[in-house]
């Protein structure tokens, strides 16, 4: 499995969850993928806002944010594998060796590498706390 692989399986499983509009001011999550022992990728809403004493109204918008606190391995693990043996057409146990080893190649680079590239997706780096940082591709 390569970063760009993994990219453009991140962004169709969070582009492709259904909004779930909330009435509240708190983001809602819409939509998640963990990768084992990096992190999870979480796709907020956040609601439309009345900013700067009621003269401006903020669109409602979506954002990918970063916990890398969330490393457990669960059920959005099979987003990844299965969108991947579709494109490979390898089995569940090749695919899940593939994307661990991809994992551990990017702890690697960031040992080495200030960051590495998720192409069309983001950058992930180490926080001076030696967390994951992710940083959303801006187009």
């Amino acid at each position: 499995m390569t970063l760009s692989e993994l990219s453009n399986i991140l962004i169709n499983a969070l582009s492709g969850a259904e909004l779930q509009l909330s009435s509240s001011c708190e983001p809602a999550v819409v939509a998640s993928v963990t990768l084992p022992s990096m992190g999870t990728f979480i796709m907020e809403h956040t609601p439309s806002q009345i900013v700067n004493d009621g003269n401006l109204i903020t669109p409602p918008s979506l954002r990918v944010v970063f916990d890398s606190s969330l490393v457990a391995h669960n059920e959005s693990i099979d987003i990844i594998l299965s969108d991947y043996r579709k494109i490979k057409r390898v089995s569940v146990e090749s695919a899940e060796d593939e994307l661990l080893t991809l994992i551990k190649e990017i702890k690697l680079k960031l040992l080495d590498a200030t960051f590495v590239e998720f192409p069309g997706f983001g950058i992930i780096r180490f926080s001076e706390e030696s967390h994951f940082v992710f940083e959303p591709d801006p187009h």
